[in-house]
């Protein structure tokens, strides 16, 4: 039978015995050997000895370790033996790790000049650190680690009872590009574009113009929190806008408590019924404030009187049409419609006003003529008033019709009409 031999010290003689050809009937005690390292190996599970001798045991460590890194339940490891005191009963003896190899590879070489120690023993339960050095215009955000945490030159990798094997890579990146749709609002964004890691966020730096925030802002990615804009960044390039919050559309306007609907024609909201708020120089066709018609202003009302309402309800973007707000809407309609210029009045009278009518944006126009010492055109024309403030006599009017000829003529009222009181509807661009 084959014999695994071991060196025995006894007195001041060593002594080799056979590890399983002997027993504790022939004068001998065992040693069970319970390894549960993986830094060191031995020869047997079991070996013998004489009573009351010292056993010498060899050790081989594996992959650089050392007595340092692992711990025995009896006895003491010198060098690279264990060395055992033997009495007169067998024993046994446990072998376990204190320290577990970590091994770090460098993948980037292009941005990391050399990391130490590229391998090392750490105790269980700890953190091993290794130092990195970078190339030139190379930092911690440009590099990424499959175990642990980079920061600055320090790669801290925790620690627990298994060998660690670490790579350290090119952290992988995608372009993030913003864009400034909103510059009345936003003074600069920085940086425009930036490379950032994946899976992360791009930070961008909003400034805002006097009288402006976040409040007024939209984002089409991530989410803005004062000048802090936030986008997330997966695998994919970004491309990302900053504008400012659609606007509600309006459809109503309430003046001195009185509420009138509002419509969009083209860019501007139009007020989709005449005013009817009570002026000195105002008046009523014969229905009184149930009158369809609304009421009737003069020029002073139109030059005075309703823009220093508007500016007191805190309405001063409304007002009174000037010619050419009047005429930006008479060309959008139509073309819009495809009506021409001579179909305007088709798709702004009310459908009740005349059989050819279609109201095509809901502006609602009346027949309500103009008072001038009596009342002309009820029933037949539709008069708008517009501002004027360098005519000193009198106001420009529109007279919308559907007869044949000019549906939206544009006229002065003479010294003749200096009497006159017409209707009035406000628009405001958006």
């Amino acid at each position: 039978m084959a014999v695994q031999h071991f060196a025995i010290k006894h007195g001041n003689h060593r002594i080799k015995f056979g590890s399983s050809s002997l027993s504790q009937s022939s004068g001998v005690v065992s040693i069970a050997i319970h390894n549960q390292s993986i830094n060191a190996t031995f020869a047997s599970s079991v070996i013998y000895a004489q009573p009351n001798s010292t056993a010498s045991i060899p050790i081989t460590f594996l992959n650089g370790a050392d007595a340092s890194c692992i711990s025995v339940s009896s006895g003491t490891v010198v060098s690279a033996n264990l060395e055992v005191t033997v009495g007169l009963s067998d024993l046994a003896i446990t072998i376990t790790d204190t320290k577990v190899l970590v091994t770090a590879t460098n993948q980037f070489t292009a941005g990391i000049t050399s990391i130490s120690p590229a391998s090392q023993f750490v105790p269980i339960n700890t953190t091993a650190t290794i130092t990195l050095q970078y190339a030139s215009g190379y930092s911690a955000n440009d590099v990424k680690a499959s175990v642990g945490s980079v920061n600055g030159t320090i790669w801290s990798i925790p620690v627990a009872n298994a060998p660690i094997s670490a790579t350290i890579a090119e952290e992988s990146k995608v372009l993030v590009e913003v864009d400034n749709q909103f510059s009345e609002g936003i003074a600069s964004l920085v940086p425009l574009s930036q490379y950032v890691n994946v899976n992360s966020i791009a930070t961008v730096n909003v400034q805002y113009n006097s009288g402006y925030s976040d409040a007024d802002v939209e984002v089409s990615i991530g989410s803005i929190s004062g000048n802090t804009w936030s986008i997330p960044v997966t695998s994919s390039p970004v491309t990302a806008t900053i504008s400012t919050h659609a606007p509600e559309p309006l459809t109503s306007i309430t003046i001195a408590g009185r509420t009138y609907p509002v419509v969009q024609i083209g860019s501007q909201y139009w007020m989709a019924d005449n005013l009817r708020y009570l002026t000195a120089d105002s008046m009523y066709h014969t229905n009184g404030d149930t009158d369809k018609y609304g009421r009737y202003y003069s020029v002073n009302d139109i030059r005075t009187t309703i823009p220093a309402l508007l500016a007191n309800e805190g309405l001063s973007e409304w007002h009174v049409p000037s010619i050419n707000e009047m005429n930006q809407l008479i060309n959008f309609v139509g073309s819009d419609t495809g009506y021409g210029t001579s179909g305007v009045a088709k798709a702004l009278f009310k459908t009740s006003e005349f059989s050819s009518s279609d109201d095509r944006y809901g502006f609602g126009l009346v027949r309500n003529g103009f008072y001038n010492n009596r009342w002309f055109d009820v029933d037949n024309y539709a008069l708008l008033g517009e501002e004027t403030p360098n005519n000193n006599y009198a106001n420009r009017i529109t007279l919308f019709a559907t007869s044949s000829g000019n549906p939206a003529a544009q006229g002065d009222c003479g010294a003749a009409y200096s009497g006159i009181r017409m209707g009035v509807r406000l628009v405001r661009n958006i």
